[in-house]
């Protein structure tokens, strides 16, 4: 199974809403609320009432993200209270508590629940052997926690293991032609485990922002594979690239070097997400910076669970 780790941006909701419903099949995205306005109640609200099963975190991490008593008050409590095809998920850390766990399990709701390890509990270990009586997966983030850890924590569960294949930048104009990718979507039954996850082509990244910005350089990040390996194709433009000016020069510029690599390539799969580009590029139409990640997106969610074991 495919565990897609968003932050619940908004062009993040369009791409679990917009993409193909045959790959949640396969797809349990898991949602970590960063905000709990108006325009997130309404997606989670259609993904619930699409019948897409999801992980709703309660206890968001990431900056400027709302309360735990925030996110059930408004979401379990309210906007979702008369869905029942979602997951509780509960970040744990080393900040985490043994009451806090105890707290999560014991909630009086009929919703199952996950854990979700962000970085190592630092109390009993042994806990877990009665948490796990009541939880329907322990999800791990790889770069955070020991295969000892692990190990030491998922007796009696079933267990995930997220990755962060995305191998970030700072600046558009530093990604190469290509990078490689996490391919544990080819390997994570032969390493014992239920399921796995990554970031998409986003990376483990989450930066408070009221509003985006223009591009120096406007990329265009498509996963491909062939044989055993997994990779990230970079198209990126060329134009005015010294100025954030002609964002959508800069898209098509970008743009045509993807429709020329898919022309020649088995690599990429013609997923609905690759199509819309191909739609776009005949009709000469520019979908902003926000449309163009989410596009992506799209891809990258189709393309995985096509390639999975």
């Amino acid at each position: 199974m495919y565990f897609p780790y968003f932050r619940g941006k908004r062009h993040e909701f369009y791409a679990i809403l917009k993409a193909n419903d045959a790959i949640y099949q396969k797809a349990i995205p898991i949602i970590e609320p960063v905000k709990l306005g108006s325009e997130t109640l309404k997606n989670l609200r259609l993904i619930c009432e699409r019948n897409i099963k999801f992980i709703l975190i309660i206890n968001p991490t990431a900056q400027a993200s709302p309360t735990q008593q925030e996110v059930l008050t408004t979401l379990v409590n309210g906007e979702l209270t008369a869905h029942t095809n979602y997951i509780l998920g509960f970040i744990i850390d080393k900040t985490t508590q043994r009451d806090h766990i105890s707290s999560f399990v014991n909630m009086p709701s009929t919703l199952k629940k996950v854990f979700i390890h962000r970085g190592e509990y630092s109390e009993d270990l042994n806990d877990f052997q009665q948490f796990n009586n009541s939880i329907l997966y322990n999800i791990y983030a790889n770069q955070k926690v020991t295969a000892e850890y692990i190990n030491n924590t998922s007796r009696g569960s079933e267990k995930v293991l997220i990755d962060d294949g995305f191998s970030k930048q700072q600046r558009n104009a530093d990604y190469p032609e290509e990078s490689q990718f996490s391919n544990l979507s080819l390997r994570y039954n032969d390493l014992g485990f239920f399921g796995f996850g990554d970031y998409l082509m986003v990376g483990d990244f989450y930066k408070y922002s009221e509003g985006g910005g223009g591009a120096y350089v406007m990329a265009i990040h498509i996963l491909r594979s062939e044989n055993n390996r997994v990779s990230m194709k970079h198209f990126l433009s060329d134009v005015n690239s010294t100025e954030i000016v002609n964002q959508e020069g800069k898209f098509f510029d970008a743009l045509q070097e993807l429709v020329d690599f898919v022309a020649v390539d088995n690599t990429i799969h013609r997923t609905s997400g690759i199509q819309k580009y191909l739609d776009l590029h005949e009709e000469g139409h520019f979908p902003g910076n926000g449309t163009n990640k989410e596009i992506a997106m799209i891809h990258h969610l189709e393309q995985i669970t096509a390639i999975m074991n």
